[in-house]
Parts: C-alpha cells; structure tokens; sequence
C-alpha cells in the first residue's frame, strides 16, 4: 500500500490508523472485534493440518510484565497504571483498539498489586 502496489489488504484499525490509511469496518458478526459476539463467532471453525479445530473468537490485545525478564518493574507498572486510566484508554481508543474491561489471567497473585487493586476496583472479570 505504501508503494502503490497493492490496492487492498486485510489489516486491523489500528494499523489503517497508524499509517492513515482509508478503511472499511466489517461488521462485529464478523470483525471479531466485539466480545458480546463471542458466541456467534463460534460457530465459524477450520481445521489445522494437524487436525485440530480452531473456533472462532474474539481477538484480543494484552499487556503483561514479564516476570522472569522485567528490569524496571517500578516502570513497567506504571505504564500499565497509565494504559488503564482514562487518558490510556483515550488514546487507545483514538488508535483504532478498542477499550474493554480488563481481565487478569494467569494467577491473580502474580498481577503486582497497585494493577490487581485498579483491576478489581474496575469490577473486572478475575479468572
């Protein structure tokens, strides 16, 4: 597309937005964009070469601090406190993703406190 190439390509918002590109959403029965849609998208599968079944289902971004490599842990969650405040889902959102509630996977007890805390207190879904 930069060169003037291609005419199309399949690509998320936020990569059209980031290069402002032109776009055209597909609607969430098929953008696997919109968790309320989780269900429908199900009902879509393909089958891997190895057999196994994938099924359909929402995309989703994430963010994590990783455990065994983070230098600057202090920093690290700060960035993360700032993804979840309202100024980080503004400029989430002006980019093309999404904002959703979060959810902390993996072991709430690893989630580093002053996340957990702003995570609960956002009434999220814990798993």
């Amino acid at each position: 597309m930069d060169t003037g190439q291609l005419d199309a390509i399949a690509a998320y918002k936020h990569e059209a937005i980031a290069k402002g590109l032109p776009y055209i959403m597909l609607p969430s029965q098929i953008n696997l964009g919109d968790p309320n849609q989780s269900d429908f998208y199900k009902k879509a599968s393909y089958t891997l070469t190895t057999d196994k079944i994938v099924y359909g289902e929402p995309i989703y971004f994430s963010v994590t601090i990783p455990e065994a490599t983070v230098s600057n842990l202090k920093g690290a969650v700060s960035f993360v406190m700032f993804l979840l405040s309202s100024d980080g889902k503004q400029i989430l959102q002006n980019q093309g993703l999404n904002y959703i509630k979060p959810i902390a996977e993996g072991g709430i007890d690893k989630v580093p406190s002053p996340i957990r805390d702003i995570v609960i207190k956002m009434t999220a879904t814990i798993r």
